[in-house]
């Protein structure tokens, strides 16, 4: 939504539950809502500064985020699909061109989709995620930063959080605190990268280290590796203790599960189904539960999977207690074309095969849950989410696609000067990096 440019925003998780999306707007210094925090301890600030509060729009992000890789495909070559907002471009080019390369980056993406980004490009990848966060936090680097002296690195990470390093968990960030060690820049100085190693407890510490001091250590993936197991799980919208009702909810996210699996064309040997209660309602008896269900056959099935689903939470409810989540992982994923056939399996395999790729064409032709198993439901689903604070969806239904009203008179010529060179643009020879300006 391009008119809350300049308004500060928070997107909220699932149930509407904590922060995990602060937008600054015209903020310019640090207000104190962090990653994770419950939006009722944030109340009086959003009343203060009049913060918009929305809830996640997860197919809207999904497709924005398709949107803006595909922008960034026109412009870099070799492109590492890292998250749904992040992505790690290797380019090589002098500063000037590198510094116009981004802004125009920027101007694209800006002007096309009506979302601000950040720019943050050094040596390595540690680095490029230290520069981001200058390039978002800071209006004076417009969106741009870039590290490319020893200098300037220096500086940025005497400037950050060794909480704030991609790869130091909260743990490790207590341990290195007790060492005085409160900087990235303080790590470099007290420590080597085999004290690193040593001290954090793996390779994996040494490498974020090297990368720190300007070494590359990550090399880009530019290959989507398949996930070796595959897990859906959220919380109820309010809590549930009807049997029923919690199977419904495992039902949906046996679709969801399954819908990954076949998408990377992988089955699982065995699922995993966890129950919980609230653990915050400290005066309601807890209980979590879970189990482990081998599959006589490799599958990537809703009928089959939910079925074993379902006959696990019937073994694990409990009469009486309050629920609030529950889900599913897929475990010991194969090929589709590595199964082992069971003597005594009854199935029709090669029809139900059929029937999912069928449900998954109509899915993907008229949007999802247009099929969807009536293990589901039909009526109101109080284990649903809460989103009351839910924004359009912009760009993926059709009800909600912006309409344009009193179209000016003699202004054709001007919206399509404006549309056609973002349709018709070329994607730029040669691959170009981002470094960051001084901090």
């Amino acid at each position: 939504m391009p008119w809350l440019s300049l308004t500060p925003t928070i997107t909220l998780s699932n149930n509407d539950g904590c922060n995990i999306c602060f937008k600054p707007g015209y903020i310019t210094y640090d207000i104190g809502i962090k990653m994770g925090t419950p939006i009722f301890q944030a109340d009086a600030l959003v009343k203060r500064y009049g913060i918009e509060v929305f809830s996640c729009n997860f197919p809207l992000i999904a497709d924005m985020s398709l949107r803006v890789k595909s922008i960034l495909g026109r412009f870099f070559i070799n492109i590492e699909d890292y998250s749904i907002d992040e992505i790690f471009c290797e380019i090589d080019a002098p500063l000037d061109q590198v510094m116009e390369m981004c802004r125009e980056v920027r101007r694209v993406i800006g002007k096309g989709l009506g979302l601000p980004i950040s720019i943050g490009v050094a040596h390595t990848k540690t680095l490029a995620k230290v520069a981001t966060s200058f390039a978002k936090k800071h209006p004076g680097y417009e969106g741009v930063c870039a590290i490319n002296t020893d200098e300037q690195r220096k500086i940025a990470l005497s400037l950050t959080s060794i909480g704030d390093i991609w790869g130091i968990g909260k743990e490790h960030k207590k341990k290195l605190n007790r060492r005085k060690i409160i900087t990235a820049l303080d790590w470099l100085n007290k420590m080597t990268s085999a004290t690193a190693r040593k001290t954090m407890g793996g390779v994996v510490a040494q490498r974020t280290y090297c990368e720190l001091e300007g070494l590359s250590c990550l090399e880009l993936d530019m290959l989507l590796k398949k996930k070796k197991s595959i897990m859906v799980s959220r919380s109820f919208g309010e809590n549930i203790t009807d049997p029923n009702l919690i199977a419904e909810a495992l039902s949906s996210y046996v679709v969801m599960l399954t819908a990954k699996l076949r998408k990377q064309k992988s089955k699982a040997q065995a699922i995993y189904v966890f129950l919980e209660t609230n653990r915050f309602r400290e005066q309601d008896e807890q209980a979590d539960d879970e189990i482990v269900i081998k599959l006589p056959v490799a599958s990537s099935s809703d009928i089959e999977i939910g079925y074993y689903a379902r006959l696990a939470i019937k073994a694990m409810f409990r009469e009486g207690l309050r629920y609030k989540k529950t889900g599913i992982r897929a475990m010991r994923l194969c090929g589709e074309e590595a199964l082992q056939a069971h003597l005594m399996d009854k199935r029709d395999r090669k029809k139900e095969d059929r029937l999912m790729q069928a449900k998954d064409k109509i899915n993907e032709r008229w949007g999802a849950n247009t099929v969807y198993p009536a293990a589901i439901g039909m009526g109101k689903r109080p284990w649903h989410i809460r989103q009351e604070k839910l924004p359009p969806y912009w760009s993926t239904r059709i009800t909600d696609i912006p309409v344009v009203k009193d179209w000016p008179q003699n202004s054709t010529a001007d919206v399509i000067g404006e549309i056609v060179p973002f349709i018709y643009m070329k994607p730029l020879p040669g691959i170009y990096p981002t470094v960051l300006r001084a901090v």
